[in-house]
């Protein structure tokens, strides 16, 4: 079971994973495996990209925002959740292999007024819904019969 939960401007998620530093879209740099499983990282961070389009009742299109600001990733567990998607694709970029993992999901209908700022990918991983990466990006009003769709983007170094 795969979820993707939201934070409100208007009060804080509490969150264990350790923040590790956020740069612009699809460029992640100096990211550090802080999860207590052993596992290493990989060769390089991945890079990330999150899209989000907020559409009314009527399904007109509202905004399209593009998540540039990563507050925490926990490499391990992404790691092992990007292991189970399927349909990647390899793409060679200043000759290294690549996988390009695209994913959306369409968020439930709104069902009250709030801001919306942050996005976070939690996965089920040991029996427990997990927070695997969050991302901070440009608020936005929701009203009442919205719906957000999330598209995310995801590049890792194959082994």
């Amino acid at each position: 079971m795969v979820g993707i939960c939201y934070g409100q401007t208007s009060g804080a998620t509490a969150d264990d994973s350790i923040v590790t530093g956020a740069v612009g879209a699809l460029g992640v740099q100096g990211l550090a495996d802080s999860e207590s499983t052993g596992a290493q990282p990989a060769k390089e961070p991945p890079q990330v990209l999150l899209q989000l389009q907020l559409r009314n009742a009527k399904g007109q299109l509202l905004a399209y925002i593009e998540g540039t600001r990563i507050v925490s990733m926990r490499p391990a567990l992404l790691n092992q959740y990007l292991d189970t998607i399927p349909g990647k694709q390899i793409i060679m970029k200043e000759d290294k292999m690549y996988e390009l993992i695209q994913f959306q999901r369409p968020e439930p209908t709104v069902i009250r007024s709030h801001s919306m700022a942050m996005f976070v990918l939690m996965a089920r991983i040991d029996d427990k819904n997990q927070n695997v990466l969050m991302i901070n990006h440009d608020a936005y009003q929701v009203e009442p019969g919205d719906r957000a769709t999330v598209y995310w983007t995801i590049i890792r170094q194959v082994q």
